[in-house]
């Protein structure tokens, strides 16, 4: 059994509030960093072992009042009890009954052992190893309360779990955790940690609080699930923010994965990591490269072998956007191009600027190449997927997006789905007249829209090869409130119409949005890019996505 000694023995150091008691000495020990175990608070005598120490619950002022009332001893029983005024937490103590098996029948129970010899006692499950104890105000009163730390862990990850107990008017209470608290589970495992909570921004207050992760696992991956952060003011406990993250599974089963979550065959392990170490070299192909602001083609020869080395050295050379960065860091994924098992390494760099940049490396025959090469930067991320997708997208303003979307297959040939890029326009004045520009063969061409229901006209420009060239646009018009308005072809005022009329006048080819998705269909089917593949993770996918 574990002991925690928190009785008090010196002279005017002990601070009330209300009817609970702490002493000053207490906090100087744990802020000491004593342990658990090791913490008493008293005297101890030579023949005393720490886990004997026993405490004088009365201070000197006490003693010469017990000795002044020593001529009323002939009062009754009754008199002579202590008020739950006078009671104390003597000592803390606990069993050690921790089964990580899961299969013992008893649970740990906590002991708060009262002055008067009684003892309040609480349990916390076997499945938990009790660390340690210290003092913290968790419920924000002014006087420090009871928490008790334990460890645990399971197939996903550790646990830090908390039980937090308040002591008031001779009576312990535990206040955390209870049910019934605002975005909390009562059947949710979470980790949780101390933490300040700001609760007015304008003062910088601050309370204490707890900060409570929970966690969840697919195909052995462990994720995020969610992550809250609550409070104990007023009598209760109060939410103050919950980030539940509903595609946080879908994330995890498409993001590259560790080396230890794929069966890679010993040669290509050879390989890529000869490749990482420097000593092995990949061929670059030029098709594969989509660098934007970091141009490899300006560096590199088609068809010529690199190591890793040469490559970040060339890029970082005189004369080139990323000249003089420092790599700051080098990091190895696996994805699995074709979904075959003949698993691929994306090997991310990361600069000292905002700059980094991602290669997909396949060994084929024994030689390594490098099948695709993307940048990001701090307005355009590129997101290498498991199954092989590559999704590059970033923004040129307030009201203009636009990137690529392409896969990697499994003979390891980089293709292009996709391009595409947005632009939004607003009727600012009400009037529903939108001065559009899109962009043919470099040029903005100017046309006008009068939609009066609308507010809002976004074009979408679409591009199957690149270049500067457009395949077609389509539309899709929004009203006040942002929905978007039908496209009606047996309305004689259809809107998108309107804007396909106009653009036809222009000589701009413009389609509908369902046109637009049965092209993308067939340029799908055309590139390879299979059900199995683009379909792959979406049983994880939320409803409404």
């Amino acid at each position: 059994m574990k002991k925690f000694k928190s009785g008090i023995m010196m002279n005017n150091s002990i601070y009330r509030k209300k009817y609970r008691l702490i002493s000053s000495f207490l906090i100087a020990m744990l802020l000491s960093g004593c342990s658990s175990s090791q913490l008493a608070l008293g005297n101890k005598n030579s023949d005393q072992s720490d886990e004997e120490i026993s405490t004088n619950e009365k201070d000197a002022d006490d003693e010469a009042a017990k000795d002044a009332s020593a001529d009323d001893s002939t009062k009754d029983s009754s008199s002579e009890e202590k008020s739950s005024e006078d009671l104390l937490v003597d000592s803390v103590t606990w069993d050690d009954l921790y089964d990580p098996t899961g299969n013992s029948d008893e649970d740990n129970k906590v002991y708060f052992n009262m002055s008067d010899g009684s003892a309040q006692t609480f349990e916390i499950s076997s499945d938990y190893k009790i660390k340690d104890l210290k003092m913290v105000d968790l419920d924000n009163d002014g006087t420090d309360d009871y928490i008790i730390s334990s460890y645990f862990a399971n197939t996903a990850t550790e646990y830090n779990i908390i039980y937090a107990y308040t002591f008031d008017d001779g009576q312990v209470s535990q206040l955390f955790p209870v049910s019934g608290i605002e975005g909390v589970e009562d059947d949710v495992l979470y980790d949780c940690q101390i933490t300040d909570v700001t609760i007015d921004y304008a003062t910088d207050a601050t309370v204490n609080g707890l900060e409570l992760t929970s966690f969840g696992k697919v195909d052995g991956m462990v994720y995020e699930e969610s992550h809250k952060i609550i409070y104990y003011q007023d009598g209760k406990w109060n939410l103050k923010s919950d980030y539940t993250d509903a595609e946080a599974e879908y994330e995890t089963i498409m993001a590259p994965r560790d080396k230890g979550y794929i069966d890679l065959d010993d040669e290509s392990s050879t390989l890529y990591q000869a490749f990482l170490d420097g000593n092995e070299k990949a061929i670059y192909d030029i098709e594969g490269d989509k660098g934007q602001y970091i141009e490899p083609s300006l560096v590199l020869s088609d068809g010529e072998k690199y190591t890793l080395d040469d490559i970040t050295g060339n890029l970082t050379s005189a004369d080139q956007y990323s000249e003089g960065w420092k790599v700051e860091s080098v990091t190895d994924t696996y994805i699995d191009c074709g979904l075959d098992d003949d698993y691929e390494m994306v090997v991310s760099i990361s600069f000292d600027t905002e700059f980094s940049f991602d290669m997909v490396i396949k060994n084929i025959d024994g030689s390594l190449k490098i099948c695709y090469f993307g940048d990001s930067w701090s307005r355009c991320q590129t997101r290498i997927c498991y199954n092989g997708m590559i999704y590059s997208y970033g923004s040129g303003g307030a009201t203009s997006h636009g990137g690529y979307t392409g896969f990697v297959d499994a003979d390891g040939q980089y293709k292009l789905w996709y391009e595409e890029w947005e632009e939004g326009y607003d009727d600012y004045d009400g009037d529903g007249t939108f001065s559009v520009s899109p962009y043919i063969d470099g040029s903005s061409v100017d046309l006008t829209f009068d939609i009066p229901d609308a507010a809002y006209i976004y074009s979408e420009e679409i591009s199957f090869d690149e270049g500067d060239g457009y395949d077609y646009y389509y539309f899709y018009i929004l009203d006040e409130d942002s929905n978007e308005l039908p496209d009606d072809p047996d309305d004689p005022d259809n809107p998108y119409e309107i804007v396909r009329t106009e653009c036809e006048k222009a000589g701009i080819t413009a389609i509908s949005k369902n046109e637009h998705e049965e092209k993308l269909e067939e340029r799908r089917q055309e590139i390879g890019l299979t059900d199995e593949i683009y379909e792959f993770g979406s049983e994880y996918l939320t409803e409404d996505e």
